[in-house]
């Protein structure tokens, strides 16, 4: 997976938290936000661990 495509989806996924939205919609945006589909999006989730995540989220602020 591309770099990019990663930072996308971990910037969809904090969105999603931050804004209590519903697991439906997290999957849709992740998808249409990293511009990838629903496989790569589930296979990106199972494989991140927490701590993956909150290390993204100490590196890049803006996702706060």
């Amino acid at each position: 997976m591309k770099a990019e495509t990663k930072r996308k989806l971990l910037e969809a996924w904090q969105y999603c938290d931050n804004e209590d939205k519903s697991t439906e919609f997290m999957l849709e945006y992740m998808q249409s936000f990293a511009n990838v589909d629903l496989d790569c999006v589930m296979n990106f989730i199972q494989k991140t661990t927490d701590e993956d995540r909150q290390i993204a989220i100490k590196e890049n602020k803006k996702w706060n």
